[in-house]
């Protein structure tokens, strides 16, 4: 069983370095201030990266703490964890595998079609990537919160922090917001930190 203490901390640090993450995430641009950005580039995502084992440490702490309402919690842990996993695959292909490509391509004198084709992949798995992990997290929220709504939990203003962040997500899908853009992401990642946040400072707080 892991302490509630503990894994409030961790989800506090998670959301801390994910924040630092997005102050540092460079916006995209041509190939050139890609390669001239390759540094930033691999340090925000390594960032990123590194946030990851905290926050699912801090994901299951949640889990196990909010099972007592619903066994359900189990799977919202379940979907939280594909979309960290999703967000390592997103990290590792856009801040290390495209800069270094981008840079042996400029240095080797690959052709422009070469570098493009590369690029469009990386789009579109990076897309992909980004819906895992955005779709995961939003179900994941939405099923901790169910349960705990219903229940006699102190906790239970989370429940409806939850919902309204899950239906602010969804009127800004219906109403054709692009998440998928740098901004849209920053404020998707911005909306759940503050969540994480909430439940981390919870957990702390027993």
């Amino acid at each position: 069983m892991i302490g509630n203490k503990k894994s409030g901390i961790s989800l506090l640090l998670g959301a801390f370095l994910m924040t630092v993450t997005m102050v540092l995430h460079p916006a995209g641009g041509d190939n050139a201030h890609i390669v001239k950005m390759a540094s930033m580039f691999m340090l925000a995502h390594g960032i990123a990266i590194f946030a990851v084992p905290f926050t699912a440490y801090g994901f299951f702490g949640l889990s196990q703490k909010w099972a007592k309402n619903s066994q359900w919690s189990y799977l919202a842990f379940g979907f939280a964890a594909l979309s960290l996993i999703a967000a390592v695959f997103a990290a590792m292909i856009n801040g290390v595998i495209l800069p270094n490509f981008l840079k042996a391509g400029v240095e080797k004198g690959f052709s422009e079609e070469t570098i493009q084709a590369f690029r469009t992949f990386i789009f579109r798995f990076n897309a992909a990537c980004d819906y895992v992990l955005m779709g995961g997290l939003i179900i994941a929220i939405f099923i901790w919160s169910l349960p705990l709504l219903r229940s006699e939990s102190k906790d239970k203003w989370l429940a409806y922090f939850g919902l309204i962040l899950v239906i602010i997500c969804l009127v800004f899908i219906v109403s054709g917001f692009n998440f998928l853009s740098v901004f849209g992401f920053r404020v998707f990642v911005f909306l759940v930190v503050i969540w994480i946040f909430a439940a981390g400072w919870r957990l702390v707080k027993g």
